[in-house]
């Protein structure tokens, strides 16, 4: 179920997430959110659902073994000097 609400940006760029929103996500002081930028949307998530939801989509990218990695990190950083 979805539940909508209006706030207002401060001076500093800051708004307050509504108590019963909060409440609803378990969210208090000392939560860490994500902020994620869509085009024209801003969507906040709860850093430890963020985490979970991204957990090992970047599995064998630079490789499949431990061995794969060091070769790939290896020719980066001789690719610095």
């Amino acid at each position: 179920m979805s539940d909508i609400a209006r706030v207002r940006l401060s001076s500093r760029g800051q708004f307050v997430i509504p108590k019963s929103h909060r409440d609803a996500l378990g969210l208090e002081e000392g939560s860490e959110l994500v902020i994620l930028r869509r085009e024209d949307t801003l969507v906040l998530i709860r850093a430890e659902d963020f985490a979970e939801a991204t957990r090992g989509r970047l599995r064998g990218v630079w490789g499949r073994s431990a061995a794969d990695v060091e070769a790939y990190l290896s020719g980066e950083r001789g690719s610095w000097d």
